[in-house]
């Protein structure tokens, strides 16, 4: 009997037996709220050393920042999306269909999570190199995020990583919105 592409597996793990492992292992046992909190530092927290290496690599000045999409289109379209749209719609392209597929021909948590994350990161490459260096560790951190709620059922395994997404890209938002129409 063939699984369905989004039947319930059993709890995914990665990187067993490692200091890593042990802590992705113990963020399942959170709460929902503590888990997407924690998971939205974290992506935070990853971001820092992407930033840096997109300076040394010569590429962050290219970047397109959320500031530079509210220079170029209303205020409300892009909230919109950043809040409404691009979690959900890349929570189910990003995260489920790629994490569901790798797993459906035999992988492990690691390559779905892996898969899901490079692709996450690929969708951003036109707001340039340094867009794609910062989004890979975020891919990883919602990839988990799936997977950790996906034996609790689709709906909590596609509602974590939309909820953590929706948490940064409120912050960034936030954060342009605060500079907008200052000149900086």
């Amino acid at each position: 009997m063939s699984r369905a592409l989004d039947a319930r597996p059993p709890a995914a793990r990665i990187a067993p037996g490692t200091a890593l492992g042990r802590y992705l292992d113990r963020t399942r046992e959170y709460g929902f709220g503590r888990f997407v909190a924690e998971m939205t530092l974290l992506a935070l927290a990853l971001r820092i050393p992407a930033v840096w290496l997109a300076v040394q690599l010569g590429v962050a000045e290219d970047a397109t920042t959320a500031l530079d999409l509210l220079e170029q289109y209303p205020v409300e379209l892009l909230v919109g999306l950043a809040l409404v749209g691009a979690p959900i719609l890349e929570t189910v392209l990003f995260q489920w269909f790629p994490i569901a597929l790798v797993r459906r021909v035999g992988g492990s948590a690691a390559a779905a999570a892996v898969a899901s994350a490079v692709l996450f990161a690929a969708l951003h490459f036109q707001s340039g190199l340094a867009a794609v260096l910062v989004h890979v560790p975020t891919g990883l951190v919602l990839a988990w995020s799936y997977l950790a709620f996906r034996h609790a059922g689709l709906g909590r395994a596609l509602a974590a990583p939309a909820a953590v997404h929706f948490l940064l890209n409120l912050l960034a938002v936030a954060a342009a919105l605060s500079r907008f129409g200052q000149g900086t």
